[in-house]
């Protein structure tokens, strides 16, 4: 095991690259992207207590993605062998390990719900005032990212974060400037049409709040069902600016 030290934008490893290390993060920050015609797509953040690179260690498979620090960074590093030894060792770092498989299983499943979901979410456009979900403000700093018509949930899949330039982060979904890139995740938080209801799900750093229920990597749960009528969302921690305020006019199959 190593400890390595990483400063900010350096490349830890490349896509397609041999898997040839897994690593914990002990400080800092980690963004993992991918190449796809010329632009580079972001994959998410990571942040203290996350591995990278497991999934090419233990099932012998080239890297899936390219990761590089965001800000300084401190981790250790794992030869293969080492790697496996300490998840077979230590009953937290598998618990960590089998908890961020879950998370992605999940998340791969509602990418696939959401391909076929024949919501009427997707009839909504852009200052169409009889979109079943709205996003509104609530806070000064998001005065000049969305209109004071709102911006409706065009997706069943709904993604707000970071605008992160020049990159392609979302498919569908609502980017923010956010110039410090200290509080808004890339892809901080995702509104799902479930088939239990309507859910926010936390997919940053820091984590999101749902009508006073903090979620996120941090908390018991990374998920929380939205009401029937306005819903506020804090998007960071406490303190964060990032306010905005969601009106579900009706939560489908209610």
């Amino acid at each position: 095991m190593l400890k390595r030290n990483f400063q900010s934008g350096a490349l830890i490893f490349e896509e397609g690259s041999k898997s040839d290390a897994a690593f914990e993060i002990v400080s800092g920050r980690v963004e993992v992207f991918s190449q796809r015609n010329g632009q580079t797509i972001s994959l998410g953040l990571l942040s203290p207590g996350d591995y990278l690179g497991e999934m090419g260690v233990l099932d012998q498979s080239v890297r899936s993605a390219s990761a590089r620090a965001s800000g300084d960074l401190v981790c250790l590093e794992f030869d293969p062998t080492e790697f496996i030894k300490r998840i077979c060792t230590d009953p937290g770092a598998s618990f960590r390990l089998i908890t961020k498989l879950c998370d992605l299983v999940r998340k791969s499943n509602m990418d696939v719900i959401a391909k076929h979901d024949d919501s009427s979410f997707m009839d909504s456009a852009p200052g169409d005032d009889k979109a079943n979900v709205i996003i509104y403000a609530d806070s000064p700093a998001l005065a000049n990212a969305i209109p004071p018509t709102g911006v409706p949930v065009t997706n069943p899949k709904f993604t707000v974060g970071r605008t992160v330039s020049p990159t392609v982060g979302m498919i569908e979904g609502l980017t923010i400037e956010d110039t410090k890139k200290s509080v808004l995740s890339a892809n901080h938080f995702t509104i799902f049409d479930t088939d239990s209801g309507l859910e926010i799900w936390d997919d940053s750093a820091l984590g999101t709040g749902v009508n006073g229920v903090k979620i996120g990597r941090e908390f018991p749960t990374f998920r929380q069902p939205l009401k029937q009528g306005d819903n506020e969302i804090i998007a960071g921690g406490d303190g964060s600016p990032f306010r905005f305020k969601v009106v579900v006019r009706e939560i489908p199959g209610s």
